[in-house]
């Protein structure tokens, strides 16, 4: 490089390059987009191609090299372990979505936490050269934070634990079935069971402990298989998570409002409850079918879910009649036959768009499938509505929220939310569609 060039100006002689390049050369329009005068960025093109970082209109491949580390003014990345921080001032890069999609970042493994755009105003002749004027434009910065969903160390203690459990755990004998005909699944939700919650019925008009959680969630789970017996079942899915704990962890704190809950016993109790529970409940299911376990994260346990549904995945290593499904992705879904069914927690995301990011994340089980709906918890009460994408499509989606078994903690007694405590069970034929349900309901602390 010639000497006075300072790094800090090739720096700029790059970003100017790069954005007459992408002009197909033309200076007037990479100077508009940069919202900088038309000489300084002709001087900056100019001293690019004698510095030799342009050969013949293109970057040089040093600096193409270069360009892919991310380093600049216009483009920075910060990343550690648990975090990734994304600055840039670049105006082509107008929305979160546009950011996330440049970093190459996967949003089933990270989530975005923050987000914070700067405005300035640049005063400057702008124009060709024997032509300029004076004029104002508009400087912006975007800056996101994003983290994992689920903690780095956390994956590797996970993934590490499964790898010495299959010396250990129980060897389970593949069970012998015969193919069914007119086979169905069997899908058991029962969100938001908030183990580990506390309240006292003269607070509240009912008890609920870890113990009663456990009891409940049992037999409801039983209860539902029961009821189902009449049909032939080749699969079950138990979705677990979806706010099955009360609390993410010793603070016995929401993870996002740090609202302070009322909790019965400490975390190993209540963990070491919810993992016999499902232990127990998995063993009634394996005799009827094969057992999926899916994961969907919860707004109060969206790592002590994890968790238990990592432990079950190693308690089940050698176990082929069941998996489980720990993905950090917010949203899950299958396809069995004509079916697709997809669950969330559905906290975040606007449940009329669900139809159409259902059709966007996966295309390739929506073209191929008649019935699509999704299942929802949180809201600790049921409710269903169906959304049509587009009039010419007429591709019908059925979102359901699903109700809880839990009763009232003293914060929604205190509000005055009122809903029939049920948990249900849904039928899906291959070749028909979704065949019907089956709802179990709490009154008096028991099932019926």
């Amino acid at each position: 490089m010639t000497v006075g060039v300072t790094e800090k100006y090739k720096k700029n002689m790059i970003e100017a390059s790069k954005v007459i390049i992408e002009c197909d050369g033309n200076i007037k329009k990479a100077a508009l987009k940069m919202h900088l005068p038309y000489n300084t960025i002709w001087k900056r093109w100019d001293r690019a191609k004698q510095e030799g970082i342009v050969n013949n209109g293109q970057l040089s491949d040093i600096e193409i090299k270069n360009d892919k580390k991310n380093t600049g003014e216009i483009w920075k990345e910060t990343i550690t372990d648990e975090e990734r921080v994304i600055e840039t001032t670049d105006i082509r890069i107008t929305t979160v979505e546009d950011a996330v999609k440049k970093a190459n970042i996967d949003t089933d493994v990270w989530e975005v936490i923050k987000v914070v755009v700067n405005g300035w105003d640049v005063s400057a002749k702008f124009g060709e050269e024997g032509n300029y004027k004076w004029s104002t434009k508009q400087n912006y910065q975007l800056k996101v934070w994003l983290k994992r969903r689920i903690p780095k160390f956390a994956e590797e203690f996970f993934d590490n634990f499964i790898k010495r459990a299959k010396k250990f755990v129980p060897r389970y004998k593949r069970i012998k079935r015969i193919p069914p005909q007119n086979p169905h699944l069997l899908v058991l939700s029962m969100p938001d069971s908030h183990f580990g919650m506390q309240a006292w019925h003269k607070e509240t008009g009912e008890d609920y402990d870890t113990e009663i959680a456990s009891d409940i969630y049992m037999n409801a789970g039983i209860e539902l298989l029961n009821r189902a017996s009449g049909y032939v079942i080749d699969k079950i899915i138990l979705v677990v998570g979806n706010d099955l704990f009360h609390a993410n962890d010793s603070t016995n704190l929401t993870p996002k409002s740090k609202n302070e809950l009322d909790i019965d016993g400490r975390m190993a109790k209540v963990f070491e409850e919810v993992a016999t529970s499902h232990i127990k409940l998995i063993k009634h299911l394996l005799p009827v079918a094969p057992v999926e376990l899916i994961w969907i994260k919860g707004n109060h346990d969206p790592e002590s879910s994890w968790y238990l549904a990592k432990y079950l995945e190693g308690f089940y290593t050698n176990c082929e009649d069941v998996t489980v499904n720990t993905l950090p992705a917010p949203q899950k879904h299958i396809k069995y036959g004509i079916n697709l069914l997809a669950w969330t927690h559905g906290d975040e995301e606007k449940h009329r768009d669900l139809p159409a990011l259902m059709a966007g994340k996966w295309p390739k089980d929506w073209a191929t499938t008649k019935h699509r709906e999704w299942q929802l918890g949180h809201f600790h009460k049921k409710k269903e509505m169906w959304t049509v994408i587009g009039d010419e499509l007429g591709a019908g989606v059925r979102v359901r929220i699903i109700p809880s078994l839990t009763t009232k903690d003293y914060w929604h007694t205190n509000k005055g939310y009122m809903s029939i405590r049920s948990a249900e069970a849904f039928l899906y034929s291959k070749d028909k569609g979704y065949t019907g349900h089956f709802a179990v309901n709490v009154f008096d602390g028991k099932i019926s």
